[in-house]
């Protein structure tokens, strides 16, 4: 999904229309650029992950850990870099959907 550039004008009538609400329209865009460029790509890190699962990284660790998440490794050591592949985060979060209510 290609962003759409926003006019100058526009960005300031809505920033003065926010400005009570101490909100900046322009990191409103920023943070919504950076949600569709992390919907496009297919491997995800470590913070990603946690962003687009809604979840802590330490959850997300805990699950790595206990083998119930696939994770893509690129280095050997400890501190190594971590991927997560878009399509089983997607499959694992599926996978603890519940039908029903609460028992």
């Amino acid at each position: 999904m290609k962003s759409k550039k926003v006019s100058p004008e526009v960005v300031s009538i809505v920033d003065s229309i926010l400005a009570p609400f101490k909100i900046d329209f322009q990191d409103l865009l920023d943070q919504s650029q950076s949600l569709e460029s992390n919907s496009e790509k297919k491997y995800l890190t470590f913070t990603e992950s946690a962003k687009y699962t809604g979840l802590s990284r330490w959850t997300l660790a805990r699950q790595v850990k206990a083998n119930k998440l696939p994770q893509i490794k690129l280095s050997s050591s400890k501190q190594g870099t971590v991927l997560f592949d878009r399509a089983d985060l997607d499959k694992w979060m599926k996978s603890l959907k519940r039908n029903g209510g609460v028992k």
